[in-house]
């Protein structure tokens, strides 16, 4: 998902990249949870964007749309020792 940038904390917004939100519009098929992980244009405000397939749905536009904040993505990452230390 990608937020418009007046919703992100780096722009004085609440929400931050890797946040984890609930998105209800209505649409079982958008409705869950989504990840923050874009940026829309700076002429957008207070809008998300969402990547799915095309098969989803056609109109592309909800509206009443309400998000709320669950938890924040964490990405695990596999620590490998240094060379020359084993």
């Amino acid at each position: 998902m990608a937020l418009s940038r007046d919703l992100l904390k780096r722009w004085g917004g609440t929400l931050l990249y890797g946040d984890t939100i609930l998105l209800n519009s209505g649409d079982a098929s958008i409705d869950g949870r989504w990840i923050i992980q874009d940026t829309m244009n700076k002429r957008f405000r207070n809008r998300g964007d969402l990547l799915f397939d095309q098969t989803t749905r056609s109109t592309g536009r909800w509206t009443n749309v309400s998000i709320s904040r669950r938890s924040r993505y964490m990405l695990s990452v596999k620590r490998y020792p240094e060379r020359g230390s084993e």
